[in-house]
């Protein structure tokens, strides 16, 4: 008669765990589907901004200098995301933070590393890809410029995909979906005043990246704070990173 109670309390506190579980997880759907539907209208938000300041073939051309630098981005990821997060939140939760830590450094380095030498792809082919490829002469000073981006986009991404793996999204739709884009359009608007339409246009764009690489890296220490111990070693284990499937 005595166990009873025991028992009543253990299934109360499963119960109550779940709960927290449930009520965790639709609180990050909420998030991540208010920054969706934020990043979207400011997406397009800034769509018209520029169809009015750059004009149909200038926005054609600041389109095309995102998309170098989105492709760009994906490939100095090397599918590390998927295994980034997943395999963050695998070692956290066995209580491993040697391993959390060395999986969260060695993405971010290697991530690093390519966009480095993706952006210097694209700084050097720029003349070739503006005159043989598309042929636009204009667009080399343009893709050059978009290419200093590439780093920044890159150490954002990692470091947003790393928080995740804690369970927590707020941070990557505050940062992605709403401050990166905002920062943009609110210099886009301020520069063309200022005389400066298709520069300023790409210059926001730059520092909106740069701006959102560094609340990446907040974000992710505040969540991590092991990150920066330099008592707690950095446990790499590169075969799990490249791969998604569980052991």
């Amino acid at each position: 008669m005595e166990e009873a109670p025991k028992v009543v309390n253990e299934d109360v506190s499963k119960a109550d765990s779940h709960d927290g579980r449930v009520g965790q997880i639709a609180r990050g759907v909420g998030v991540g589907s208010f920054g969706q539907g934020t990043g979207r209208i400011l997406g397009f938000a800034m769509q018209l901004v520029l169809a009015r300041t750059l004009g149909p073939s200038l926005m054609g051309a600041y389109l095309l200098g995102t998309t170098i630098v989105n492709l760009a981005n994906i490939l100095s990821q090397l599918g590390m995301d998927n295994g980034l997060v997943r395999w963050v939140a695998h070692y956290r939760a066995a209580g491993d933070d040697a391993r959390v830590k060395g999986t969260i450094v060695q993405a971010l380095i290697l991530s690093f590393a390519l966009s480095l030498v993706l952006a210097a792809a694209v700084f050097l082919s720029s003349g070739y890809l503006a005159v043989r490829v598309f042929d636009k002469p204009f667009l080399e000073t343009l893709l050059k410029a978009f290419s200093f981006s590439i780093p920044f986009f890159t150490v954002m991404s990692m470091s947003l995909w790393a928080t995740q793996g804690f369970k927590i999204v707020k941070y990557s739709a505050f940062v992605q979906q709403m401050v990166q884009p905002l920062t943009a359009l609110v210099l886009v608007v301020v520069l063309y005043f200022l005389g400066a339409p298709v520069f300023g246009a790409v210059g926001a764009y730059v520092t909106s990246m740069v701006l959102g690489s560094i609340l990446g890296l907040f974000y992710l220490r505040k969540v991590f704070p092991k990150i920066a111990d330099a008592d707690v070693p950095s446990v790499f284990e590169t075969r799990d990173l490249f791969r998604v499937s569980g052991r």
